[in-house]
């Protein structure tokens, strides 16, 4: 193979890379911190699911994928977090990406169930699908939601005060300035 030929590859395979991972989160970068905020008055929570208690006195708004595995890691870390902090509530919303085969499917399934053990099990089983048992509305208008206030990719959490945070680095900072939990450890 010649020299050019050789450039042009790479060149290619780094481009294609940077289509595939664009819709992930940046969570290596420390600094992948978005501090724009958003109005959560237009971030309708009747269809999240709960992780915590409903009335818990700190609330965190948690946009993920159940095929993203930054987001499995994230999620049992979270788990974690409100087995232990009831003063601690994590509202889950379903962003399937386009890029993972089954997020939607399942995403749909975790929400006509409205299950937050279906959610653990569709985290825990990725690659593999599950197949909702109602047809709802609610995944479309995530999908649709997440585009209108401007999020890029998951995971995504929103402070109670509108804060973003992007990728894990991003949940590590708000939950460890917020809470003093270091969840990367």
């Amino acid at each position: 193979m010649k020299s050019c030929q050789v450039k042009l590859l790479i060149s290619m395979l780094t481009i294609f890379c940077l289509i595939i991972f664009n819709n992930c989160a940046k969570t290596l970068d420390p600094k992948h911190v978005d501090m724009k905020r958003i109005d959560i008055k237009k971030i309708p929570l009747g269809d999240a699911i709960i992780m915590g208690t409903i009335n818990a006195k700190h609330r965190i708004i948690v946009f993920t994928d159940p095929e993203c595995p930054f987001c499995k890691t994230l999620h049992f870390k979270l788990k974690n977090i409100v087995e232990t902090r009831k003063d601690i509530a994590f509202y889950i919303i379903l962003w399937p990406l386009e890029m993972h085969d089954y997020s939607y499917l399942k995403s749909k399934a975790v929400i006509c169930e409205n299950s937050p053990s279906l959610l653990d099990e569709a985290f825990q089983k990725q690659g593999v699908p599950m197949y909702p048992k109602c047809e709802t509305p609610v995944i479309d208008r995530n999908i649709d939601l997440a585009k209108t206030i401007g999020l890029r990719g998951v995971p995504t959490l929103i402070s109670w005060d509108g804060k973003v945070f992007v990728g894990n680095k991003g949940a590590q900072t708000l939950i460890l300035k917020e809470f003093g939990i270091d969840i990367l450890n």
